[in-house]
């Protein structure tokens, strides 16, 4: 929360609260709290594969009344099978929080498993989906659907004969509930903004990592892992560090530690990310974060854990781009973070990530395009001989609840009139609780001493930290002549006067239409801006590689086609809101001529997200 001074001339405002009031039957809406059922089976499922048939598993997402998709259901894979059967059971509780934009629809989505591998994001084999509307549906009475797949490319349809349609069989039932509607999205912000919970310590057991990548070249990697904390100002500080184990790319730790921040920690010193980096250690003597081979990074937001409840977590690990101190610029190139936050370009030596050298044309014609498929079939040949690497630990987290620095300030703002109105808010113990000082022209008239300017002191919400992941693309068009498209994604933060700031940039993944990224991210906002928005845009990446491996990135360019892009608006997001959804994609220059033909059978349209 932050302070502002207004001169006296300033307009009044309304008061942020209105009082209680009667309500009526206009104040009451009826919406689906509860979504439940079970997946049958699947007929005459395409075939997408050479050898053998399809690895079918299907993939259940709420239709929001903003359009936004949600996470519900993921089936099991069957494999060798175009008529599978399921015969699985789901449920999912709608959020109260989703206020009027509830849920109104189902979508079911139809893969084959790639390298026998499931993701709710999906796969380039796209078997069929459809669309389940939940308008008219009857409270608490399960009834049965049998619905066409569409969305399927036609050249895969050849191999079903005509006559037999893609199926899928399932059964819902839907639960309602009437309900109060809910305050404006502002009163419940700054009906939020009368608490804040800090995180008090934190208990974390780091059990075992999984299929790390060997970086040694006789016997295998001796792996360590070490934590740090990110803090609300920006500061990265390491908490722990595990034993070496020798010689495995399985290593076994199950190591626990404890960190407490007591009261007398100061605001900036709050923890709101976990980062875990795992490291090859070949030399005991020296530090293993800046002689070690990196092996994988991964990054958490506390707030995505509940208090005092003890929770597994699987955690991704990534490579270069999730470390910190080689996260990637918006062009594409290694970086490294300031203690402050921010970002500064750096080159990078004796590892594993370097620039190709493209050349007098830069990459363009011939060569650049030679270039591109090398890597493009280096970069297969790795991530196909590899499983992904994982980390798994436990952690508890405590919080402490506290009231908002300067919370009286919103309702009830101070005018400043005499030096006694100075000294009593100069006096004020909440500037040291809070992140910010007191405002400059209050300092100054407290310096001077004498009669202030005339001045009305008042609070304002501010978004001072944001983070997210960033989990990846589905269904996103194919602009490449060969192949499949190579995407990344760019995030910027935008300022209430349209000012865009580089935010993160994740790795490319090569030859996907469904990518997996599964990269973090934190910004920290600084002090005189205010976000309101965050950007994200996707990109196929044609030119300008970086490396061929496990780094692999490329630099944004002119040729880089645009996939899509979406924002999502922060202004009326709660301290601690999670937003965990799929957003369509819009703005795609090459959609309607690079985008395969459907068979137009049903009303399904698949879009990227």
């Amino acid at each position: 929360m932050a302070m502002e001074e207004d001169r006296e001339d300033d307009d009044e405002r309304d008061s942020d609260e209105e009082g209680p009031k009667k309500t009526g039957p206009d104040d009451y809406f009826k919406r689906i709290c509860r979504v439940s059922g079970r997946i049958l089976e699947a007929k005459n499922l395409v075939n997408t594969d050479t050898w053998g048939k399809s690895d079918p598993y299907c993939v259940v997402k709420g239709i929001r009344s903003n359009n936004h998709l949600v996470q519900i259901y993921k089936t099991k894979r069957i494999d060798d099978c175009l008529s599978p059967q399921w015969m699985e059971d789901f449920a999912f509780e709608c959020p109260t929080s989703w206020g009027l934009n509830g849920l109104v629809g189902l979508k079911f989505f139809v893969y084959d498993s790639d390298d026998k591998i499931t993701s709710e994001i999906g796969s380039d084999d796209f078997l069929g989906g459809a669309d389940l509307d939940l308008y008219d549906a009857l409270h608490n009475k399960p009834v049965s659907h049998t619905l066409e797949l569409g969305g399927i490319e036609v050249r895969k349809q050849v191999k079903v004969h005509k006559k037999r349609k893609s199926l899928l069989c399932v059964q819902i039932k839907v639960t309602h509930e009437v309900v109060m509607k809910p305050l404006p999205p502002s009163q419940i912000l700054l009906q939020s903004l009368r608490t804040v919970h800090k995180i008090a310590g934190i208990e974390c057991n780091i059990a075992r990592a999984r299929h790390l990548r060997n970086a040694d070249v006789l016997g295998r990697s001796d792996p360590v892992c070490v934590v740090r904390a990110a803090t609300i100002s920006g500061e990265v500080r390491e908490l722990y560090r595990t034993r070496v184990v020798d010689d495995s790319l399985n290593p076994e730790w199950n190591e626990q530690f404890e960190k407490n921040w007591g009261e007398e920690s100061a605001p900036g010193e709050q923890p709101v990310m976990l980062i875990f980096d795992i490291y090859d250690s070949d030399d005991g003597d020296e530090d293993v974060t800046e002689s070690g081979d990196h092996l994988g990074s991964g990054m958490v937001a506390l707030w995505d854990f509940p208090t005092g409840v003890k929770r597994k977590k699987r955690l991704e690990l990534i490579g270069g781009s999730q470390l910190l101190e080689t996260l990637l610029t918006k062009d594409g190139r290694p970086s490294s973070r300031t203690d402050d936050g921010g970002i500064v370009s750096k080159r990078l030596s004796g590892t594993s990530t370097g620039r190709l050298d493209k050349g007098k044309d830069g990459g363009h014609g011939f060569k650049g395009f030679m270039v591109h498929m090398i890597a493009r079939m280096k970069n297969i040949k790795i991530s196909s001989a590899s499983s992904k690497s994982a980390l798994l630990f436990e952690l508890t987290v405590h919080r402490t609840e506290d009231t908002m620095p300067h919370a009286q300030f919103f309702k009830t703002p101070v005018e400043v009139r005499e030096e006694e109105d100075v000294e009593y808010l100069m006096s004020l113990p909440d500037w040291k609780r809070g992140l910010f000082q007191p405002p400059r022209l209050l300092r100054q008239d407290f310096e001077d001493g004498g009669r202030p300017s005339l001045a009305t002191l008042r609070a304002k919400d501010k978004i001072v930290f944001i983070s997210g992941t960033v989990r990846g693309a589905s269904g996103l068009a194919s602009t490449d002549l060969l192949g499949k498209s190579d995407p990344y994604c760019i995030v910027e933060a935008q300022t209430v006067g349209s000012q865009k700031i580089f935010v993160h940039r994740t790795r490319v993944i090569q030859d996907s239409l469904c990518p997996s990224w599964q990269e973090s991210f934190f910004f920290v906002v600084p002090e005189t801006l205010t976000v309101q928005r965050l950007n994200f845009y996707v990109y196929d990446s044609d030119e300008g590689i970086l490396d061929v491996g496990e780094f692999a990135t490329e630099g944004l360019t002119n040729s880089d086609d645009s996939l899509g892009q979406t924002s999502v608006d922060l202004g009326s997001l709660c301290n601690g809101d999670r937003i965990c959804e799929d957003i369509p994609l819009t703005g795609c220059k090459a959609a309607r001529s690079q985008m395969p033909k459907v068979s137009a059978s049903t009303a399904f349209r698949r879009f990227s997200t």
